[in-house]
């Protein structure tokens, strides 16, 4: 259980380092026979929206030296920092998939705040029959088509 057949050294000695702190662990050291790989690059930002930035340049970066879109990926632990990628990603023009979740904007409850803010600032619009529609019967009222 402690070999690991996807990372390189680099990757595993610095797990192993962070996890070390952690005093309610099962004491292990994972390993690899991958060899040591590239050395980590550690980068620090004040703001979730600069590191997006960062991250979509980067890819920006890599596609246009040649790596293919669907060779990259972006692991985040907390679907709270996946809006910030998902801006900067659509500002850079990075094509991307979301695997496991859906979008920011695709969430029921931001699709829903977005069509009362939508109803509320531009009642008489055309699109505000579309936010009507959406949020009337929420939370259910009885409202049927008739």
């Amino acid at each position: 259980m402690e070999e690991n057949f996807r990372s390189t050294s680099h990757i595993l000695d610095a797990s192993n380092a962070v996890i070390s702190f952690d005093p309610s662990r099962i004491e292990k050291t994972l390993f690899t026979r991958r060899g040591e790989g590239l050395p980590i690059e550690v980068l620090g930002f004040s703001y979730a929206s600069e590191e997006a930035e960062a991250i979509a340049r980067e890819i920006g970066r890599r596609a246009a030296a040649g790596a293919a879109w669907h060779d990259m990926a972006i692991i985040y632990r907390q679907n709270r920092l996946s809006r910030a990628l998902e801006e900067a990603l659509l500002h850079a023009r990075v094509p991307y998939e979301i695997v496991g979740d859906v979008g920011f904007y695709q969430r029921t409850a931001v699709k829903d705040a977005l069509a009362l803010l939508t109803l509320s600032s531009w009642p008489d619009e055309r699109q505000s029959d579309e936010a009507f529609r959406r949020v009337a019967n929420k939370p259910a009222r009885g409202l049927g088509a008739k």
